[in-house]
């Protein structure tokens, strides 16, 4: 499999699974650099408040976030997210809302929740530590 020019499907997040120093990273920043202008970002920065109108802003094609949601509603609050065609964000300090196309997404973690593992919505793809 050619993971490198994996080719986003709308509503579906690519989950890149592996133990620490397998190349999730450095792979999903390969994919994403394929794809346009991209940022990364922890996820607990991304789901605090604010936290997905600010890493939006830019208009990214592609967000990578580390880590997965341990609790059910935040997986159902992406999964909302990464479904929609556009979102609503709000600038920073005018408190307008602007609507942008929503991004692709690749998730890197050590290990996937059961739910990530049956949902349509994210492509996994388990890696092996490098020798």
């Amino acid at each position: 499999m050619d993971i490198i020019n994996h080719t986003f499907t709308r509503g579906q997040a690519l989950v890149l699974v592996g133990p620490q120093a397998s190349g999730k990273t450095t792979l999903a920043r390969q994919i994403a650099t394929r794809n346009g202008a991209f940022v990364e970002v922890e996820l607990m920065e991304f789901m605090r408040r604010r936290g997905i109108d600010n890493t939006l802003a830019s208009e990214p094609k592609t967000v990578i976030i580390d880590g997965l949601p341990a609790i059910e509603s935040d997986f159902c609050r992406l999964k909302s997210l990464i479904t929609s065609e556009t979102t609503f964000i709000r600038s920073p300090y005018s408190g307008r809302s602007r609507q942008v196309k929503t991004p692709n997404f690749i998730f890197c973690t050590g290990e996937a929740a059961p739910f990530f593992d049956s949902s349509r919505r994210f492509f996994v793809i388990r890696l092996e530590k490098k020798q």
